[in-house]
């Protein structure tokens, strides 16, 4: 069962690939097979990352290169490219940039946070990060927050 959920939220991800919006008046799941069909012809992935988030996606060395870029999204990523038989590329880019670089077709698939203006554009698979956002100040400076 977990492997089926795990090459569901592959499957989804790769969803991700093609933009739901759509202008031309195609059918999007035309699109999206069509998208998948060319990455299936090229052989790779392109997958957007920051490369400066510790813990997600960093650079393990002094030199920066494909092979030194690590973190639990990066291997994330490696796995979903793995075991969809495809070559994987990573494309630094910032978040500001990920969802026009998904659009474009300049990346495939990258992490974003869901948002409901998002979902009206894009597919996501299941999340599989929960991240809160907290305030920390020095213990000398707390002020009852």
């Amino acid at each position: 069962m977990k492997k089926f959920n795990v090459l569901f939220i592959l499957l989804i991800s790769i969803l991700l690939l093609a933009a739901c919006g759509n202008d031309s008046g195609t059918d999007n799941n035309e699109e999206e097979k069509n998208r998948w069909a060319e990455i299936e012809e090229s052989g790779k992935i392109i997958v957007g990352t920051s490369g400066t988030l510790i813990a997600a996606s960093y650079y393990d060395g002094e030199e920066e290169t494909e092979n030194q870029l690590t973190g639990y999204e990066v291997e994330t990523m490696r796995e979903i490219a793995k075991r969809l038989d495809l070559d994987i590329e990573f494309e630094i880019i910032g978040v500001d940039n990920v969802m026009p670089g998904i659009k474009s077709g300049r990346i495939d698939i990258s992490s974003a946070t869901i948002t409901d203006k998002r979902k009206e554009e894009f597919d996501f698979s299941d999340p599989y990060i929960y991240s809160y956002i907290t305030m920390a100040v020095r213990e000398s400076d707390n002020s009852d927050i």
